[in-house]
């Protein structure tokens, strides 16, 4: 594995990289849920970082190797399952788009770190779990 990058981009919330052999690409998701679209015979991939999706656009691929990433519960103690939510309308644009999904990491709680590696098209991440409501208080 070669994690070293020629050029590493943070993609923030409502944006979409492209992405060539040498580069990596990385978004930090809590309920937002993450596109990664790859083809290992051109080296080239996509990463996008979508919080409550309303709009699909066709994609034109030749080798589709999608995965899904995020949509977890932030915040165990409050009801708004947002990720929840954004997984169920992010599954039904894959599914309308007839991609299929072949790497997935999502739900549960807190937070996860992504790096995708665009000349190998791995998958790093890093979940770091919602703190409880009591835990760290003392009485």
């Amino acid at each position: 594995m070669n994690t070293t990058a020629e050029s590493i981009r943070h993609v923030p919330i409502g944006g979409v990289e492209f992405g060539r052999a040498g580069d990596e690409l990385r978004a930090v998701l809590g309920s937002c849920v993450s596109i990664t679209l790859w083809s290992p015979t051109m080296q080239v991939g996509s990463l996008c970082h979508i919080q409550l999706p309303r709009r699909t656009r066709r994609v034109t691929r030749p080798e589709p190797d999608g995965g899904v990433f995020g949509g977890a519960h932030v915040v165990p103690f409050v009801d708004a399952p947002v990720g929840e939510r954004n997984l169920e309308q992010v599954r039904d644009m894959l599914v309308h788009h007839e991609v299929e999904v072949e790497r997935l990491h999502v739900a549960g709680t807190g937070y996860r770190e992504l790096r995708f590696v665009i000349a190998s098209g791995e998958i790093l991440i890093r979940h770091h779990p919602a703190i409880s409501r009591t835990e760290g208080v003392t009485t």
